[in-house]
């Protein structure tokens, strides 16, 4: 996730090397040691599925930030 504002120019880039990571061999041996779920999506899924998440509702929205966040 990237804050709003954050330029075009990086986006790309950035999500390139999100990709490159999830499908390294040591991050995909580190996630099976430590027994996390991979779910390797490209960066424009993950935002439909994020700005999908985000037409909840604000209760919905404030549930899943404490969770996430603790506050």
């Amino acid at each position: 996730m990237l804050p709003s504002g954050t330029p075009e120019k990086l986006v790309e880039p950035l999500r390139e090397a999100f990709w490159k990571t999830v499908n390294s061999p040591g991050f995909i041996a580190d996630a099976k040691k430590t027994r996390l779920p991979l779910l390797q999506k490209r960066g424009a899924e993950i935002q439909k599925t994020a700005i999908r998440i985000l037409g909840m509702s604000p209760k919905a929205v404030a549930v899943a930030r404490k969770a996430i966040f603790g506050k």
